[in-house]
């Protein structure tokens, strides 16, 4: 389970930082790139939803947390992204654009740490 741990963490930093770098260039102004920061920081906060809920010890159910958790991060990191476009008057696509990169990295490095614990803990138990 550290594995995962620490792969989230050091997957959400890139991600908050993917979001932050194409935000930026993509012309976004200092407000965009905040909303972009502050979508992408909630939604990785999203992905420790699994060991906080006390998987520690790795269950068949585990899988189908970090599935919840990874839907659950893209639908609230984007509908914070539409949120503050049409609340803040922000350009759409360099913040749509900076937080998907950015969550499409933690999703790629999420499934991967999920399925090296699953497989990790398969191989335990055989």
């Amino acid at each position: 389970m550290r594995v995962y741990i620490v792969g989230t963490a050091v997957a959400s930093l890139v991600a908050i930082g993917v979001a932050i770098a194409i935000t930026a260039a993509l012309g976004g102004d200092s407000a965009s790139i905040t909303s972009a920061a502050v979508a992408t920081i909630i939604g990785s906060c999203i992905s420790f939803i699994p060991v906080a809920l006390g998987t520690h010890k790795v269950s068949s159910s585990f899988g189908m947390v970090v599935l919840a958790a990874s839907m659950s991060r893209m639908l609230i990191a984007l509908g914070i992204v539409v949120a503050a476009a049409f609340t803040l008057g922000l350009p759409r696509a360099p913040i749509g654009l900076g937080v998907g990169a950015g969550l499409l990295i933690a999703l790629i490095a999420e499934v991967t740490l999920a399925l090296s614990v699953l497989s990790r803990a398969s191989s335990e138990q055989a």
